[in-house]
């Protein structure tokens, strides 16, 4: 009697926070379209400036929200490169989740993950050049598979990369970029 009790009430809990999460007002807009910003770095290490990030199909097409059912996510990223070539960016990623327990108390907090989100490949098809720049970053899905659990259609996630140029033996840090989205699956 007591366990059916006791499963109740957490059946009951989880119900209360599922509701919760759905309850959070949107972020930066992100019900309508994916939010971006340059996020802290040492100035003496950006060299990659941020103008705009748009979520792209293997078309070529705007796509939003972020639909985590396909195998690829294409960011087209356009910015500045102040500093040398990069030939291979790679991407330290920082998870989180918009969540509250009502619409007014939601807050940021990260999904401990960060550990195998580390050096990931950026995708690019060719290296990134000196002056304006306009970079095709490709993240495949099926690298980070069982972390698509974590992922629930209609909430809003954010995601901190840390970008870095791995043309070196030792990657440098050029640039952050902080990316707040909704997805569906």
């Amino acid at each position: 009697m007591h366990i059916y009790l006791l499963a109740l009430l957490a059946g009951d809990l989880l119900q209360i926070l599922c509701l919760a999460k759905i309850a959070c007002l949107p972020p930066n807009n992100a019900d309508q379209q994916l939010y971006f910003t340059e996020c802290r770095l040492t100035e003496r290490a950006r060299t990659l400036t941020i103008d705009s990030v748009l979520p792209k199909t293997e078309n070529g097409n705007i796509s939003y929200p972020l639909d985590f059912s396909k195998q690829v996510l294409i960011f087209e990223v356009t910015g500045r490169n102040s500093g040398t070539e990069v030939s291979t960016l790679l991407m330290d990623l920082e998870l989180q989740q918009f969540i509250g327990l009502k619409p007014t108390s939601c807050k940021w907090l990260s999904i401990p993950v960060g550990a195998f989100l580390r050096n990931i490949d950026a995708g690019l098809e060719a290296p990134i050049h000196s002056g304006d720049a306009v970079l095709q970053i490709k993240l495949t899905l099926d690298n980070t598979h069982p972390f698509l659990l974590i992922f629930s259609s209609g909430n809003y996630y954010a995601v901190n990369a840390k970008l870095k140029d791995g043309s070196y033996e030792k990657p440098t840090a050029i640039g952050c970029l902080r990316m707040e989205f909704m997805i569906v699956k």
